[in-house]
C-alpha cells in the first residue's frame, strides 16, 4: 500500500494528534478503528497488516484522551450542537439535554451550580465502536475552521517520507 492508496480511499490526517480522517464521510478514526470502517466502501480491498503498517508509519494514534477544554475543530471532521455541564469543575459534554440531565442527577445533585449550555461537538470514533465526543471552539459564519485549527495536512505531504 503507498500514499496514492491513502489518497485513492480519500483519507486524510489531522496534527496534534495525529488522527485518519475519512473524507468521504467526515468523520475522524484512531489508527485502529479505521480499518473496519473503510471497508463500507465499495473500492475499499487493503489488506489489514498493509493498512495497519502504513497507518503506524504515517502515527496515526492508536487512542485518543478527549480534551478538558475546547479545542480548534479538527479540520475535515463534521461539527454538530451538543450540551455541556457548567457545573464548576466539570467538562462533560453530552450529545443530548436527557443525557445531560442524567449526569447532572448522579453526579451534581442538590447543587446550586448545575445546568446546561448549548455547545459545538465534534466525534474521534475508536476501537471496539467507541465513539469520544469533545467540545470545540465555535466557528462562526466569518471564521475559516482551516485557520482555527491545525492546518489540514494532506496525506501526499505527510507521508511523503513513508514510500
Amino acid at each position: 500500500m503507498s500514499k496514492q492508496d491513502l489518497e485513492k480511499h480519500q483519507i486524510s490526517l489531522t496534527c496534534s494528534p495525529i488522527l485518519a480522517v475519512c473524507r468521504r464521510c467526515s468523520m475522524a478514526f484512531t489508527r485502529g478503528a479505521l480499518f473496519n470502517h473503510m471497508k463500507i466502501h465499495d473500492n475499499f480491498n487493503e489488506t489489514p497488516e498493509l493498512f495497519e503498517m502504513l497507518l503506524e508509519r504515517s502515527r496515526v494514534v492508536r487512542t485518543f484522551t478527549v480534551p478538558s477544554h475546547p479545542i480548534p475543530p479538527l479540520p475535515g471532521v463534521q461539527i454538530f450542537m451538543g450540551k455541556r455541564c457548567v457545573h464548576p469543575q466539570c467538562s462533560e459534554v453530552f450529545l443530548n439535554a436527557i443525557m445531560l440531565h442524567k449526569h447532572v442527577k448522579s453526579r451534581h445533585a442538590g447543587t446550586a451550580e448545575s445546568g446546561a449550555a448549548d455547545c459545538e461537538l465534534q466525534e474521534v470514533h475508536g476501537l471496539n465502536d467507541s465513539r469520544l465526543h469533545f467540545r470545540v471552539l465555535a466557528v462562526t459564519d466569518s471564521d475559516d475552521a482551516e485557520s482555527k485549527g491545525c492546518s489540514h495536512l494532506l496525506t501526499t505531504q505527510v507521508l511523503s517520507h513513508v514510500s
